[in-house]
C-alpha cells in the first residue's frame, strides 16, 4: 500500500476502528475499536494519550466492544453504544464510566451527546431513547430506525435519518416521532453516511 507523504497514521488498535471523532481545534481524536475499546489521541505527536481495553481498566469486554460513539469535547465526556444493546457514558479525563444502561433489547447503532452533557440519545432498530445526565430514561420513542445514519439537532429535536431514503423527524413531543419529510432517489441507492447543516436545513 502506498501512503501519501502527508498522511498521518495513528497506530495502536488491534481490531477494526468502527468510529472516529476529531476536534481540529484541540488537535484531539477519539477512536473506538470494535474489540479493543476507546482511545484518546493527540494529532501533534500522533500518540495515544489514554485507552481502556477489554483486558484492563474499569470496563468489561461487553462495554468496550462499541460500534458507535459521540463526544462532548468541552466537558470531556463520551457516550458509546454496543451491538449487545449497552449504552455507556465515559469521563475521558478520569478514564472511567459514569454510568451504563442495557435496557434497549436491541443493539445500539447510533448515539448522540448533547453539548454540555445534559442529555444523550441512543437509537436501536425499534426505538429512540433520550437519557438525562444521570442515566435516567426520559423517554422512549417507538418507530423503525434501521437507518445507516442518524443526526440529531438538540436545539430543535429534529432527527435526520438516511438509508435507502432520507427522513426528517420531529421529536419535540417526546412521545412519538412526527415525519416532517421523506425523500427517495430515482435509483434506490442505499446511503451509508450523511451530514446536516442545521441552521440552513441542508443535508449531504
Amino acid at each position: 500500500m502506498i501512503i501519501p507523504s502527508r498522511c498521518t497514521l495513528l497506530r495502536g488498535h488491534t481490531s477494526s476502528v468502527c468510529c472516529l471523532l476529531v476536534n481540529w481545534e484541540l488537535r484531539r481524536v477519539v477512536s473506538a475499536g470494535l474489540m479493543d475499546g476507546l482511545r484518546l489521541w493527540t494529532l501533534d505527536s500522533r500518540q495515544c494519550l489514554s485507552q481502556v481495553s477489554p483486558a484492563e481498566g474499569p470496563l468489561g469486554p461487553a462495554e468496550t466492544r462499541v460500534i458507535c460513539c459521540d463526544v462532548d469535547w468541552q466537558h470531556e465526556k463520551a457516550v458509546t453504544g454496543s451491538g449487545s444493546g449497552l449504552l455507556a457514558l465515559w469521563d475521558l479525563n478520569l478514564l472511567k464510566v459514569l454510568w451504563r444502561r442495557d435496557g434497549h433489547g436491541h443493539g445500539v447503532h447510533a448515539v448522540s451527546l448533547q453539548p454540555g452533557g445534559q442529555r444523550c440519545l441512543s437509537a436501536t432498530e425499534s426505538s429512540v431513547c433520550i437519557w438525562d445526565q444521570a442515566g435516567e430514561l426520559q423517554c422512549r420513542i417507538p418507530g423503525v430506525y434501521e437507518q445507516a445514519c442518524l443526526v440529531l439537532d438538540w436545539q430543535s429535536l429534529w432527527l435526520f435519518c438516511a438509508s435507502d431514503a432520507v427522513w426528517l423527524y420531529d421529536m419535540q413531543e417526546l412521545k412519538e416521532a412526527k415525519v416532517l419529510c421523506e425523500l427517495r432517489g430515482e435509483h434506490g441507492v442505499s446511503l451509508s453516511c450523511g451530514a446536516v447543516e442545521w441552521p440552513h436545513a441542508i443535508h449531504l
